[in-house]
């Protein structure tokens, strides 16, 4: 029975000590007032830490969900886009196309002004080239004329020395018979 004892002893203290550190005993010349708002602040900021514990966790969770949709909605935004940009290529590149299609139906090509406007061309290219054979040949026809009214002079220049020359000998002739 002693150990029965002991144990209940044992157990008596135990919620003594329990129950003195867990309350505070208020004397009369305590002020129960104080006690009680110290308790209260005590209790206020363990409420705020567990508060501001709570709203940390779902902030991350609810951050983490937001980035996964964000990412879902670019991720389509992207997809739809690729299909639309793609769409607008092919109608524009079709467009395109049709209007090119379209210019070369109108296409109509005159041979016959073409064909005037190059014979006018050629005979610009011909008369001016008659005309410069016309002035070489006017060139050798005039140059051959002066050479020609040259040899004229030079031999009506000749005929002339000849005769001053003739009557200079003459001259000297008779003057070297009158002498003899």
């Amino acid at each position: 029975m002693k150990p029965t004892w002991r144990k209940v002893i044992i157990g008596v203290l135990i919620v003594i000590t329990a129950a003195g550190s867990s309350m505070t005993i208020a004397f009369a010349d305590q002020n129960i007032g104080g006690m009680l708002t110290e308790w209260f602040d005590r209790k206020t900021e363990a409420s705020l830490e567990e508060i501001d514990d709570a709203i940390s966790a779902e902030q991350e969770k609810q951050t983490a969900r937001l980035k996964e949709e964000l990412r879902l909605a670019i991720e389509e935004t992207e997809q739809e886009m690729k299909k639309f940009v793609e769409a607008e290529k092919d109608s524009r590149v079709k467009e395109i196309r049709q209007y090119a299609d379209d210019l070369m139906g109108k296409i109509e090509v005159d041979e016959s002004e073409i064909k005037e406007a190059k014979m006018q061309e050629l005979d610009k290219i011909l008369n001016e080239a008659k005309t410069k054979m016309d002035q070489v040949l006017e060139d050798k026809e005039g140059a051959n004329e002066e050479v020609t009214k040259k040899d004229q002079m030079s031999k009506e220049e000749e005929g002339q020395i000849a005769e001053i020359e003739a009557d200079k000998s003459g001259t000297e002739e008779h003057k070297g018979q009158t002498d003899e």
